[in-house]
């Protein structure tokens, strides 16, 4: 089974991404609510991919997902990054960082299930 790794402060993200994952895909979710979190999770388990936010405390997403990269083990993995970030250049600043695609929040259902269903094509 696959397992995907949800990073985001908001706990009602969390849900409604995990029923996503696990109902429609059949994948294991498992939640981390700031990147310093998510990169210790990282390191102890075994992840297929990560569905990341991008403005969240302790440690944000482009921080988180500028470690991840720096990793040898983690520098492939499939990142999704998942925000209402409009800032034009941090957008830039995050495609650069080999996402696999955006999902804008307020998330929309359907385009949340077409680009997860997109990390395993």
């Amino acid at each position: 089974m696959k397992k995907i790794l949800i990073v985001d402060d908001e706990e009602e993200i969390f849900l409604f991404l995990r029923r996503i994952v696990e109902n429609k895909f059949g994948f294991e979710a498992v939640w981390a609510d700031n990147g310093l979190k998510a990169i210790k999770a990282l390191e102890k388990t075994r992840f297929d991919a990560v569905i990341l936010d991008v403005n969240m405390p302790v440690l944000d997403g482009i921080e988180t997902l500028k470690i991840i990269r720096r990793s040898n083990e983690f520098s492939e993995l499939p990142v999704l990054m998942c925000s209402s970030e409009s800032d034009r250049q941090k957008i830039i600043e995050i495609i650069s960082l080999k996402i696999m695609d955006y999902i804008l929040k307020p998330i929309v259902f359907e385009e949340a299930i077409n680009k997860i269903g997109k990390l395993f094509k």
